[in-house]
């Protein structure tokens, strides 16, 4: 079963039949980087308390998105979104048993001014980062 909360272009990708509980907020609004991001963290916060209903959860989070096309890169707000961002990511691992595997990882890069859809290195190059109880530590290597 697959559970998703975020961006609803998934929804409208993706037939609702394969998603078990969805609920897709709209993306285009860029100037709210706070209230879409507490209604997806609302939703995933109460699939935390369920995680037996479900095989596989996305949350797609909207909020830095949206404040580095209002701001650019290096707006002030950046670094507070990134602190909600590390709550968020330390309630889920807090939550997660031995065999559970959290991937984190965007759907683009940004260049420095805010914009994405080219294909500069920073636009179309993103981290991928998996935690699990049972991978080691200092397994993974910068490339």
């Amino acid at each position: 079963k697959i559970i998703f909360y975020g961006d609803d272009t998934w929804v409208k990708l993706f037939p609702n039949s394969i998603f078990h509980r969805s609920y897709g907020l709209q993306s285009f609004f860029v100037t709210d980087f706070k209230e879409i991001d507490l209604n997806v963290t609302h939703g995933l916060y109460n699939e935390l308390d369920r995680m037996n209903e479900w095989d596989f959860l996305i949350v797609h989070y909207l909020g830095l998105d949206h404040i580095g096309h209002a701001f650019g890169a290096f707006n002030s707000f950046i670094k507070d979104k990134l602190i909600e961002m590390d709550e968020v990511i330390e309630k889920i691992v807090s939550k997660m048993n031995k065999n559970d595997l959290l991937l984190i990882t965007g759907d683009h890069g940004m260049i420095d001014q805010g914009g994405h859809g080219g294909s500069s290195d920073a636009e179309i190059y993103v981290p991928a980062i998996f935690i699990s109880h049972k991978l080691k530590e200092n397994i993974l290597k910068k490339t």
